[in-house]
């Protein structure tokens, strides 16, 4: 397991073992990156000056193509099982693109502001920026289905889960909670004095990358509580996998999710690090045998069915005194997702 980071004034992409922060290789992108997303084998980088996404090899970090122009710098991107969405300046749009060769496949309505946020579940986006709301986009054809009302300010990350969207910035400084059904206004946290620059969640928590001081901040999904903080770090960019990762300045931390506590840094590279991801330990390759196996069975552990061979942002969660969740997406008109009918069973495995 890996992760990766883009470097600014170098323009290098660096891999990470995971494990200890060390590094493994690097490649020269030759241009700042400001977003950085993956799938099981491949990397999506965008950023500027030539406003293409570029998609790398993880193996290798190789060049293997890229997008037309995006028509801005690039702030944000998503990945699902067949496209890439991204989101940024000049324009203010989404635009999709086939993830096999990076064709350009169709684009939103202008949002009116800089998009530097964009979150997603199977069916549709979430994004948000200057304009400080949140647009709900169906992912079919990018048409836009809600809106919410303001933010408060300039919105800088988005976090998706089953119900609910989670939204921060700069100006109001909260995290605020929205319904994804129709994009209302639920609840929000304390003011946590500082801009809120990334969100990334898992079944049970929100962590925020914050300026000024420079904190992860932990809190509570269902009321938005902060449970912990860690301590000040040259920090505001992250990404949740098992561990907590974060960067902005020299140095990348590895965070214990638990505690927020620091257990490993990288080496210092003394520049700005503008965006991290990290491999998702439950996701496989295409092509190869996976991590982790997903069956469906009949109930009360009964006969196999088939096995889930293209799911995707696989996620698995124990929570005390609550049954273990379990999380998956198939890529559009999947044929397995006709077996995923009442009564049936989702069985995980990780494969030795």
């Amino acid at each position: 397991m890996y992760v990766y980071v883009s470097l600014d004034t170098s323009q290098k992409l660096k891999k990470l073992r995971s494990s200890d922060l060390t590094e493994e290789m690097e490649a020269s992108l030759g241009e700042s990156i400001y977003t950085l997303v993956g799938d099981a084998e491949h990397l999506y980088a965008g950023g500027d000056p030539s406003h293409v996404i570029k998609k790398c090899q993880k193996s290798d970090l190789s060049l293997l193509t890229q997008s037309s122009d995006y028509g801005g710098k690039i702030y944000a991107l998503a990945v699902d099982g067949d496209y890439v969405y991204a989101g940024g300046a000049t324009i203010y749009k989404i635009k999709k693109y086939l993830k096999t060769d990076m064709s350009f496949v169709g684009e939103s309505p202008s949002y009116g502001g800089t998009i530097y946020a964009i979150g997603q579940d199977d069916n549709h986006l979430y994004i948000g920026g200057v304009s400080q709301n949140v647009w709900k986009l169906l992912k079919s054809d990018l048409s836009k289905v809600a809106e919410s009302i303001s933010y408060g300010g300039q919105i800088y990350g988005v976090a998706v889960d089953n119900n609910h969207i989670y939204v921060g910035g700069i100006t109001t400084k909260r995290i605020k909670k929205y319904l994804k059904s129709d994009l209302s206004y639920v609840a929000e946290s304390i003011d946590l004095s500082k801009t809120l620059w990334s969100i990334d969640d898992d079944s049970e928590y929100i962590y925020v990358g914050a300026i000024t001081p420079y904190v992860v901040h932990k809190l509570l999904k269902s009321d938005l509580s902060k449970v912990a903080e860690s301590p000040a770090m040259d920090c505001w960019e992250i990404c949740v996998r098992d561990y907590v990762y974060a960067t902005g300045y020299g140095l990348v931390y590895k965070l214990l999710k638990t505690d927020l506590s620091i257990i490993n840094q990288s080496g210092d590279y003394d520049e700005y690090i503008e965006a991290i991801w990290a491999d998702n330990p439950l996701e496989s390759s295409p092509g190869k045998l996976p991590r982790y196996v997903l069956e469906v069975h009949e109930p009360n552990g009964g006969a196999l069915i088939c096995m889930l061979e293209n799911a995707h942002n696989v996620k698995w969660s124990q929570r005390i005194n609550e049954l273990d969740t379990l999380t998956f997406s198939l890529p559009s008109g999947d044929p397995k997702a006709a077996e995923l009918i009442g009564g049936r069973e989702i069985w995980l495995y990780r494969r030795s």
